[in-house]
């Protein structure tokens, strides 16, 4: 019987056995193979050509399997004469990249953790869809009787300010930053943060209102990350200031009400912190165009006239909605209202919301509100903002630079003016 003798010392098997070439090529890729004979091959110009040539095909095989390597590849060449910074951004494993992984995996925590907090508070609660004139649909929870009166049936038959919303809807759109004050529980904040794809900024001094704010927001979440509430007042100045009225009601106020006045039983007052908002603008570099709902429940006579610098500085990008509350405060001196009389000269036009009873308002008002009428701009002509002008007592006006197109309101008066008022 024939016996094999010991195998030659060979190439893969190890020094004392040589294999076939089969099974070499077996056990080796092709590639493999190839960068193993190039490496004894003569002639380190042919190996060169070879090899640039087995990585451009190398290269090719990757941009099927894997494009975004190529690319990073190619961003990597042409980095190459550029500084680290160039280079650090489009390189594997880069701290750039690492910085965006993690926030990334923050936004998704955040996520998850706000999605599971909302499904608690809709198995806990009851919360209603209110659906708007133009059919914006946005979820709310009440807290108390009157917030569901409000927020689930004067909403949806567009009895509660209904001008208001056609106010927003005509001067608000696509790119215009919205800050309000004071927000309450959320429903004018929310309706602006619909139209717009920018951010949102309010402030809500009154904690109770305050946490169903945050309630309502969480509960919109398309809404959420664009909307920032703050538990904080506008005042003239950043100082600590003493709010009067009844937690979570809807009139809280930083100036003490009108002498004689009758007050619930559970009227009282606290501290909160308020900034200035030039400041706060400034802070958040906040851009126009810009609008300004100013709810502030007679604050306005002291804070409206520290915006001229502001005013200045925005137009003519700024529109102020502001309510005036001198039924509940008193009537404003009258260095109060030619201070307020200053502000409103720096606008092109000037317009108020008038308020008519509509026979479907009969329900708000028995309930003790008021709804805003037939929605009409009147626009104020220039003589009534002159020598003659009188402050209302109780109404809200529209200051800007724009010329409404009527499309939500029917604008009465209306005068083309070149111009500031005055």
């Amino acid at each position: 019987m024939r016996q094999n003798g010991p195998a030659a010392p060979g190439l893969c098997s190890g020094a004392h056995a040589l294999p076939s070439i089969q099974s070499c090529i077996g056990m080796l890729s092709w590639v493999q193979l190839l960068v193993f004979l190039l490496h004894w091959a003569p002639g380190y110009g042919v190996t060169r050509m070879v090899l640039t040539s087995s990585r451009k095909s190398s290269q090719n095989v990757r941009t099927i399997i894997h494009p975004h390597q190529a690319h990073q590849a190619a961003r990597l060449q042409r980095c190459a004469r550029d500084d680290e910074a160039c280079r650090a951004r489009y390189a594997p494993n880069s701290t750039l990249q690492q910085q965006l992984e993690e926030k990334r995996q923050q936004r998704q925590q955040r996520r998850l953790a706000m999605w599971t907090l909302r499904d608690q508070i809709m198995r806990n609660g009851t919360s209603c869809l209110a659906r708007f004139f133009d059919n914006t649909i946005l979820r709310f929870r009440p807290e108390t009787e009157f917030q569901s009166l409000l927020l689930c049936r004067w909403l949806r038959r567009d009895n509660w300010e209904p001008a208001t919303f056609r106010v927003f809807k005509e001067f608000i759109g696509q790119g215009t930053t919205y800050i309000g004050f004071g927000a309450w529980v959320g429903p004018m904040v929310l309706y602006a943060s619909s139209l717009t794809n920018r951010d949102v900024w309010c402030f809500e001094p009154d904690p109770v209102a305050f946490a169903a704010l945050q309630t309502n927001v969480l509960l919109n979440f398309k809404l959420y990350t664009r909307t920032h509430a703050f538990r904080q007042c506008v005042a003239a100045t950043a100082q600590q200031s003493v709010m009067y009225g009844v937690p979570g009601d809807s009139t809280a106020a930083l100036v003490p009400p009108a002498a004689g006045g009758a007050h619930p039983d559970n009227y009282t007052s606290w501290t909160v912190e308020c900034v200035a908002l030039p400041a706060f603008i400034k802070q958040h570099n906040i851009r126009v165009p810009m609008f300004i709902k100013m709810d502030c429940e007679g604050c306005e006579r002291s804070v409206l006239p520290t915006w001229l610098r502001l005013i200045q500085d925005l137009q003519p990008g700024l529109t102020i909605f502001v309510s005036i509350h001198q039924h509940l405060t008193g009537a404003f001196t009258p260095q109060e209202v030619a201070a307020i009389q200053a502000v409103f000269a720096r606008f092109t036009n000037v317009y108020t919301v008038h308020s008519r009873e509509r026979e479907h308002n009969r329900e708000v008002a028995r309930a003790g509100a008021t709804g805003d009428g037939e929605e009409l701009l009147h626009e104020l002509h220039k003589q009534v903002v002159g020598p003659g002008f009188e402050l209302c007592t109780k109404c809200d006006y529209v200051l800007t630079d724009m010329h409404p197109k009527g499309k939500y309101l029917s604008v009465v008066n209306a005068t083309q003016r070149q111009g500031p008022l005055a």
